[in-house]
């Protein structure tokens, strides 16, 4: 159960990264330009240097400063990034379930659906009685392939209550 969920997300978070190419002006600003930027506190400039620097093996660790930097200020990309990075113990971070959770709300609740997902797959693999959560999280996302997987494991009280919950949800983060 578990294996399939997440190898859902990870070729969403690679599919992630490869869309995060820059635009032609962006490709023109250099390394040592993007860190004076992120320096200055610039949460996409942070994201953008962070991402850089992951394709730098040595450099790594580094990448996931500013990834905490830009999400502290609320960037809703960096939070999911580093909600996954927990999750997986990515760049030489150590898993941790309850950062992944932290962070995961966090862009889940801006209404990022990568966020939604990850807030997904945090519930799913929490305990069997979250399931249905994380089938509303899915929901929320439009991750059709995990939905129709949830559906699977749910009763038929639990399927009927999951339209509420997602409602719920919305409310609870003022989401559309």
């Amino acid at each position: 159960m578990q294996i399939s969920i997440k190898h859902g997300i990870a070729a969403s978070l690679a599919a992630f990264f490869l869309s995060q190419t820059p635009a032609i002006a962006e490709e023109a600003r250099t390394l040592p330009q993007l860190q004076a930027e992120a320096e200055a506190g610039s949460a996409q400039a942070q994201f953008d240097y962070a991402l850089k620097l992951f394709k730098i093996k040595e450099r790594q660790q580094e990448g996931v400063e500013w990834i905490k930097k830009s999400a502290a200020q609320g960037d809703a990309k960096a939070q999911y990034l580093l909600g996954d990075i927990y999750l997986e113990g990515r760049f030489g971070v150590k898993a941790d379930m309850e950062k992944t959770r932290e962070w995961a709300e966090k862009s889940a609740g801006q209404g990022f659906d990568h966020g939604q997902r990850l807030m997904g797959i945090y519930m799913w693999n929490k305990k069997p009685e979250d399931i249905p959560e994380g089938c509303a999280w899915f929901t929320l996302a439009g991750d059709e392939d995990n939905i129709a997987q949830c559906q699977q494991y749910l009763t038929p009280a639990q399927k009927t209550a999951l339209p509420a919950r997602v409602a719920a949800i919305k409310k609870q983060y003022s989401l559309k």
